[in-house]
């Protein structure tokens, strides 16, 4: 994957979309299952921007989750929508060793709690609009899941302190030795693939895997962030992009956000 830093000028361009939202408190609504809080606040090192409080998954989208979704859409005869939204397995040629992945990594139960990957950042968004008409009924809320915009998801994974990587430290390995995200290193007993889309230790706003494992869509241009399983350390850092194949890629998976807004009433 090629990467690159990420621009001061492109956090401006974009700061509006985070201070047009309203800052919904903790307590005033309740998030679905799996999202955590993550408060406003300023953007740690150079960057003094304020960010708005919203929600985010705390994991990578799974397999179970993506399955139910595809399943859904089955079941209401969206057949456009049921096509645009499935995994090109073929992808996973370009791993080693791939045949077995190729046959079961996106149905056998083993795999359910892994994150999904090898779908479009069209297909990413289907999931958002589906999850959206899940929750258009919301008595109190106008509810909105969609994809993280870049700088949101650095604050996300800073996670409130001036750190490089997305687990909260700039520490690689914890004091028994382990690694703290899922990365190519030269440990081979670890970065041989993904692992469960809560595997390894959360950072402080309660977030796993925000470096390493999966890298992950933004809505921000052709943008994911993150790195993943086959990528060395470089690709982990924060502040670093990369690009990303426009028909999925075995590497590459994804993980909402919400945005609240109280109904007027």
């Amino acid at each position: 994957m090629k990467t690159y830093l990420l621009s001061f000028f492109v956090l401006i361009g974009i700061l509006g979309v985070s201070n047009s939202t309203v800052d919904i408190s903790k307590k005033s609504f309740k998030a679905p299952k799996g999202y955590v809080y993550i408060p406003s606040g300023k953007m740690a090192g150079k960057f003094n921007l304020t960010v708005n409080s919203f929600f985010m998954s705390d994991h990578e989208v799974t397999n179970k989750e993506y399955n139910a979704f595809l399943s859904d859409l089955k079941k209401q005869n969206r057949l456009e929508d049921y096509a645009k939204a499935q995994r090109t397995t073929t992808n996973w040629k370009s791993v080693e060793n791939s045949a077995p992945m190729e046959k079961l990594y996106h149905s056998h139960k083993s795999y359910a709690k892994f994150p999904v990957v090898n779908i479009s950042k069209e297909a990413a968004w289907l999931y958002c609009k589906w999850k959206n008409e899940k929750y258009k009924d919301h008595k109190n809320f106008t509810v909105n899941f969609r994809l993280p915009v870049e700088f949101e998801w650095v604050y996300a994974a800073q996670s409130g302190s001036d750190v490089s990587y997305g687990w909260g430290k700039n520490e690689l390995k914890n004091k028994k030795g382990q690694y703290y995200a899922n990365f190519e290193h030269n440990d081979k007993k670890e970065g041989l693939l993904m692992a469960g889309s809560k595997s390894y230790a959360a950072n402080g706003f309660g977030l796993y895997n925000m470096s390493g494992n999966v890298a992950e869509f933004t809505s921000s241009l052709k943008t994911i962030k993150g790195g993943s399983w086959i990528d060395k350390l470089e690709a982990l850092e924060i502040h670093q992009k990369n690009d990303y194949e426009e028909t999925g890629s075995p590497y590459v998976g994804f993980r909402p956000v919400i945005t609240v807004m109280m109904k007027k009433k």
